[in-house]
């Protein structure tokens, strides 16, 4: 079975094509297996939930139905199907695969995974607030913050921004598929092609009067603010959800999806140039390089995880304590 995310093709052991399934628009693929009797099994999702089709047969096998199916992901385990229903909850539900009947359920409390970013709109003190949902279009009271100059948490939470609309005579203008800037009451559509409808631009921002970010769920874009060109192909440490501008414009912060990992760049440069994590109000920051420096309560989480290999649970390793260097990372900045 070949499988690319948008369709997939099953073959024989002698190179026969049984069966060749293409993406269609409002039905996405979320999984691809073989059941308890080797058939293969697809399932897409729609508005309405999960549909299961034995592809051999050409046949619907059962349906999901769910109030909220667009972040549902599901897994054929023989005879039984794996999903799990919300991306902000830990749980899952094991369905019949031939019924679609829900068999059993486990679920737990939400949990705190996303950082609201907000740069302060003055200075070099990046602010956050912790959520258990994503940025919603609203500005968010920071609950914590860093001076990433002087590496220390401010005494007083600053005025900060989200993202930056208006800069100077530039303003962003951003749709779910489009994105476009106005210079001196002139709109210029920013170089961005959705091929698939879930292709779509999650949040963007101006940083300073001549660039543009756009994070979209194929990327995190940068762009020429005056002629609407793409230049930049940034590479966050995951992918990144929402964006936030340093008042300078010379600096943007990128928070991850479901991923703790903050990325700064510097505006124009594709590579990070320092990292964040924040927890509540404690922090560790670290360079490209590995030199690192944290609050107090943040040396717990200066850190990585070591892959140790199949089957196997990875392994915390703290940073090297030699590398603890703060005239380092405050000059990753400059």
């Amino acid at each position: 079975m070949a499988n690319n995310g948008y369709a997939f093709d099953v073959f024989t052991l002698k190179g026969e094509r049984k069966v060749q399934f293409d993406w269609k628009p409002g039905a996405h693929l979320t999984s691809v297996g073989f059941d308890g009797t080797g058939r293969c099994v697809s399932v897409t999702h729609t508005k309405t939930g999960l549909n299961v089709r034995d592809e051999l047969a050409g046949r619907a096998r059962c349906e999901v139905r769910a109030d909220d199916p667009e972040f549902w992901r599901a897994t054929v385990l023989a005879d039984k199907l794996l999903v799990r229903a919300d991306p902000y909850r830990v749980g899952f539900r094991l369905h019949d695969l031939g019924t679609g009947k829900e068999l059993s359920r486990v679920t737990a409390d939400r949990f705190t995974a996303f950082r609201v970013l907000a740069w302060a709109k003055t200075g070099s003190v990046l602010a956050w607030a912790d959520s258990d949902r994503p940025w919603n279009g609203r500005d968010v009271p920071p609950t914590a913050a860093l001076d990433l100059a002087a590496l220390a948490s401010p005494t007083k939470l600053p005025d900060a921004r989200v993202r930056a609309l208006e800069w100077g005579n530039v303003t962003l203008t951003q749709g779910d598929y489009t994105a476009s800037t106005t210079v001196m009451g002139k709109p210029v559509k920013l170089a961005y092609d959705a091929e698939y409808d879930f292709e779509t631009i999650v949040h963007g921002t101006l940083v300073g009067q001549k660039h543009a970010v756009l994070a979209c769920t194929t990327g995190l874009f940068g762009y020429d603010a005056q002629t609407c060109a793409r230049t930049t192909n940034y590479k966050p440490f995951d992918a990144a959800y929402q964006v936030s501008p340093s008042p300078d414009g010379r600096h943007f912060a990128a928070a991850a999806h479901l991923h703790p990992v903050v990325s700064i760049f510097r505006a124009g440069v594709p590579d990070p140039v320092l990292f964040v994590v924040p927890r509540g109000s404690e922090w560790v920051a670290w360079t490209p390089g590995g030199a690192w420096f944290s609050s107090e309560g943040g040396t717990k989480l200066a850190g990585k995880l070591e892959d140790r290999g199949a089957g196997k649970l990875p392994t915390f390793v703290p940073f090297d304590p030699k590398l603890r260097d703060a005239d380092k990372v405050k000059a990753a900045l400059k």
